[in-house]
């Protein structure tokens, strides 16, 4: 009982960190594009093709972007330290 109860938090704490991983790499790659987007938008606007407010709007998608990919980051660090636990040590924050 006590093997399967350590077992099985082991094996949701290692699922709860590739998770968290990935969605720090997809946080990752929407800041990417986000950037991409504004930049698009701020050169339309310096050729006089788009709106200060298309650009105040891309503005804001970067931000939030980049708040996403910092809970990203912060999910992926509690998920490595419930399996530092799970395993009964440190094994290396990354």
């Amino acid at each position: 009982m006590l093997i399967d109860a350590v077992t099985d938090e082991v094996t949701t704490a290692t699922l709860g960190l590739g998770e968290a991983r990935a969605a720090s790499r997809t946080a990752s790659r929407g800041l990417i594009a986000a950037e991409e987007a504004y930049r698009v938008r701020r050169e339309q606007r310096d050729l006089g093709r788009g709106t200060a407010v298309e650009l105040v709007d891309s503005e804001s998608d970067v931000l939030r972007a980049r708040l996403e990919l910092v809970h990203a980051r912060v999910d992926a660090r509690v998920a490595r330290a419930h399996l530092d636990h799970a395993v009964g040590g440190k094994s290396g924050a990354r």
